[in-house]
């Protein structure tokens, strides 16, 4: 990589600007003092800061002691800005003196008349350790003087406070607003199953998995990128009678996948899809979806305008849900985002997908029945319509479950 003149040119600006603003900062902190103003600083070398000061003292007689640019510029704090300004007072003499620096730049320039009072004091580490032992000492000759005057009823209502307990202690660990996946995992929990993330499914020729494919993808990354093609499929594909009726001729297959490519292309060309996702999914696996009975009908929910995918939904619920010890009356939020339900006569048909690594169904349906039983809830409140059947479709198994 190389820097551009244009960049450098606009970060110069910039630090100027900033560096503009600082100066106007310290203007206004160090004209507001009435009295006496006090400035501090903590610095490693203090003999390299005087030394470099000092260098500038020449240059004062001939700006009209204005800072120089490049000193003004490349200032990294207000010591910079302050300690160069006050070089030339007598008072900086005791601390050349201190230091042993050399004192014969700063006699020739230093001023004799119309200066402002000025001091200088040095303090190092080890005197700011004495003064904390002092300061310790001291609080304990208080504390000593203090049990001389103890008041036993200031002391009680003292204890009272510290000792109190919070009076809603049966609400310790419950959470206002929570996800469908965190609140599935805490029922289960509950239950004495031992909730493991899912591991997301990556797929190759053999039906074996691996943790990366080419794309460069993790498991849970490819499983989003199945859900995202699902919710993409339009009319090239659900909206095409032909196309959906061909997929269920198995010897159509491969056409069929062919034509799920195709329209993964143009996806990507359209900008819908990045590269990336529409490499990490097997077409067969669209190609295998769209013949299955759910499959086709979504299609025909979606030709019919009756299809949603990928809506989000919140509800309220007992807290009394999460963990008997809560009271009922406490409402808690509960948030998700259902992968696809349509319409069908006057009911709903909900569907979630999954590209989790399963051995059978009865794993699908045991890890994700209660997730589903919210989306479900959540659904007949929102719509008021009834959910009669409920599915999960396994792009691992390769097969649609319906649940109970």
């Amino acid at each position: 990589k190389y820097d551009t003149l244009k960049r450098i040119m606009i970060a110069d600006k910039m630090n100027d600007d900033c560096l503009g603003e600082e100066l106007r900062v310290l203007y206004v902190a160090l004209t507001r003092a009435k009295e006496k103003l006090i400035m501090t600083a903590n610095v490693k070398k203090l003999s390299d800061e005087i030394a470099s000061a000092a260098k500038l003292l020449p240059s004062f007689a001939k700006n009209k002691k204005l800072l120089p640019f490049s000193k003004r510029s490349s200032a990294t704090s207000y010591l910079d800005l302050v300690l160069a300004s006050v070089i030339s007072h007598p008072a900086m003499g005791e601390l050349f003196d201190k230091l042993e620096l050399d004192r014969t730049i700063f006699d020739s320039y230093k001023e004799k008349e119309n200066l402002p009072e000025f001091a200088v004091r040095l303090f190092d580490v080890s005197e700011n350790a004495a003064g904390e032992v002092t300061d310790d000492v001291a609080g304990l000759l208080r504390r000593d003087g203090i049990e001389a005057h103890y008041d036993a009823e200031l002391a009680e209502r003292i204890k009272e406070k510290l000792d109190a307990s919070y009076s809603h202690d049966v609400l310790k660990g419950l959470f206002t607003k929570t996800t469908v996946t965190e609140l599935k995992k805490h029922l289960l929990e509950e239950e004495g199953v031992n909730f493991a993330k899912p591991a997301e499914a990556e797929f190759i020729e053999n039906n074996e998995f691996k943790e990366k494919d080419s794309t460069g993808l993790t498991g849970a990354e490819r499983g989003t990128a199945y859900h995202k093609i699902m919710e993409l499929l339009d009319a090239g594909i659900y909206g095409d009678e032909n196309f959906m009726t061909r997929a269920l001729d198995a010897a159509q297959k491969d056409n069929i996948s062919k034509g799920v490519y195709k329209w993964l292309r143009t996806m990507v060309e359209n900008g819908k899809l990045s590269d990336d996702y529409a490499r990490a999914v097997r077409t067969s696996d669209v190609a295998t979806f769209l013949a299955s009975p759910i499959g086709q009908r979504m299609g025909a929910a979606y030709r019919a305008n009756n299809l949603m995918r990928e809506k989000p939904f919140m509800m309220g619920v007992s807290a009394s849900e999460l963990d008997n010890k809560f009271p009922a009356e406490e409402m808690v939020l509960v948030q998700g985002i259902i992968d696809a339900w349509f319409i069908e006569g006057d009911d709903i048909v909900l569907l979630d997908y999954k590209t989790d690594r399963a051995k059978d169904e009865k794993e699908l349906t045991d890890k994700y029945k209660i997730q589903l039983d919210y989306y479900k809830r959540a659904l007949e409140s929102a719509t008021g319509k009834n959910v009669k059947e409920i599915y999960i479709y396994s792009f691992a198994l390769g097969k649609q479950i319906k649940l109970s």
